[in-house]
């Protein structure tokens, strides 16, 4: 008997697929559709048939409302992007599917919404804080999990001390201000000249000249993340190059005002790219004395986020070596310790490790610990995995189920004296005995200086055997400086 395939698709199955997709990262095609599959599945689970199809929740692979003619109907309405590419499917929603999604949020903007809404605009107006982005108020009320409340406690009160202190130290450093003695007509504007190079041109040298405003140091062009195509600008402080340049201004030099810029990078020996920036300030009610041409925060917010980047179109076949383009941005003031910046950045780390080096004298630390780790959780060969996991059944010494997100894992951990930080070849051996004794190839390096410094340094690293003997691989320093790592210097 062959199912019954439904051909009338009811707007709240379209809203649900937008719903799942807007969730979705690439995927291999037939695993993306089955995860569509899956995601309607869990939503029919407690239901009625009944309850089922009247919340369009029937969705199939082979009977119902089949999830291709879903997929095909939401692009006929020109709500999604589909995206194939050599086996891979990934979907987006246009401007006008983010609207139906909203709408299907919302119940169409019903009064109970509008209430809910205005009472979460209301609460963070109170607290002088940015609004949350529209789009995520919508998700809360049709969620129906998170209170006022909780919504408060959230976005409000609960952030990183540490971290967001550090961010600010960071900025204040490199800028030689005081951020804590600003007033209230007082802003920070930071300004980056980012340039990310096609993959040909990424071996060339790289010149900059700015145009428009004075910089307050010399310029200083360098490559700090993993990926070398991006070229950063900034100044040298003492060893770190920083990522752009600081200018301390007056409200009424901002405000209504713009500032054109024009950044003209040079590549090898013929290549130009002349970017022209028009830049305007936005003021509003909330807290926040920072303006950054990166304009991206540690939380949602109602402000568009954004980093200004010189780049050239994807398809660049058609341009020759000479290219000029115009963009204008409107930046928007927010608190300097919501800023997400330096995350990829080596010269952070190092910032961070001076300091930790000072604090270590200061309060006169005698023990160092370091840490042996291999998680099951965090490991990537399904081998390492599954010998952690057999080990933890077993329950063999040092292998334990920790309440984190390392969960199954090995852990052997050392105390030394700080005088005997300088000598680390030591841990070297531990790690090699452990690959030897239990044949996993990936594991994580600790060093923390115990509960008076909240510094900790941490490295990834895997074993392979070569020809030449037992070889380790220093995958990447996830956490602190290479600085901080002892055996790296020799």
């Amino acid at each position: 008997m062959l199912a019954k395939i439904q051909t009338l698709i009811p707007e709240s199955s379209i809203g649900y697929l937008l719903h799942i997709v807007n969730n979705l990262v690439r995927e291999e095609k037939q695993k993306y559709l089955n995860m569509v599959i899956d995601s309607f599945h869990k939503k029919r689970e407690g239901l009625s048939d009944i309850e089922i199809m009247e919340r369009g929740l029937n969705v199939y692979s082979d009977k119902g409302i089949l999830v291709s003619h879903l997929i095909g109907e939401a692009v006929k309405r020109k709500l999604i992007l589909v995206d194939e590419n050599e086996g891979d499917l990934y979907i987006t929603l246009t401007e006008q599917g983010k609207s139906v999604l909203g709408s299907f949020y919302t119940d169409n903007f019903c009064e109970e919404f509008k209430c809910f809404n205005e009472r979460v605009i209301n609460l963070f107006r109170k607290h002088s804080e940015l609004e949350l982005d529209p789009f995520l108020i919508q998700y809360f009320y049709w969620n129906g999990t998170y209170s006022i409340e909780e919504i408060e406690e959230e976005y409000i009160k609960d952030f990183d001390y540490f971290e967001e202190n550090d961010r600010k130290k960071f900025h204040s450093y490199l800028a030689d201000i005081n951020f804590e003695g600003l007033g209230t007509e007082e802003f920070i504007f930071h300004f980056t000249p980012k340039l990310f190079l096609p993959e040909e041109w990424s071996d060339e040298n790289v010149k900059l000249e700015v145009v428009g405003i004075e910089l307050p140091k010399d310029l200083v062009l360098n490559r700090p993340y993993p990926n070398s195509r991006y070229v950063v600008a900034g100044f040298n402080k003492e060893g770190l190059t920083s990522h752009g340049f600081y200018w301390l201004k007056k409200k009424k030099d901002l405000n209504n005002q713009t500032i054109s810029i024009s950044l003209r990078w040079y590549i090898g020996a013929n290549k130009t790219i002349i970017h022209n920036l028009d830049l305007q300030f936005n003021f509003g009610e909330h807290k926040g004395n920072f303006f950054s041409s990166c304009q991206r925060l540690n939380r949602s917010t109602k402000i568009e986020q954004f980093e200004i980047t010189t780049k050239l179109p994807r398809d660049n076949s058609k341009i020759d070596n000479h290219y000029i383009y115009n963009e204008k941005f409107v930046l928007t003031h927010f608190p300097i310790e919501r800023h997400i910046y330096f995350s990829a950045d080596h010269n952070i780390g190092k910032w961070e490790s001076r300091r930790a080096r000072m604090e270590i004298e200061e309060k006169e630390i005698k023990e160092v610990h370091y840490s042996i780790t291999s998680s099951a959780e965090q490991n990537w060969e399904e081998e390492n995995i599954a010998l952690i996991r057999e080990l933890v059944r077993k329950k063999e010494p040092y292998f334990i189920t920790r309440d984190d997100d390392y969960g199954e894992c090995f852990e052997m951990n050392f105390t030394k004296p700080i005088s005997e930080e300088q000598n680390e070849e030591w841990i070297i051996d531990k790690v090699i005995e452990f690959y030897q004794t239990y044949g996993i190839t990936e594991l994580e390096l600790w060093k923390t200086y115990g509960k008076h410094i909240a510094y900790g340094v941490g490295v990834r690293m895997v074993i392979q055997e070569t020809d030449d003997g037992t070889y380790l691989d220093m995958r990447e320093v996830f956490v602190g400086s290479s600085d901080d790592w002892n055996f790296l210097r020799h």
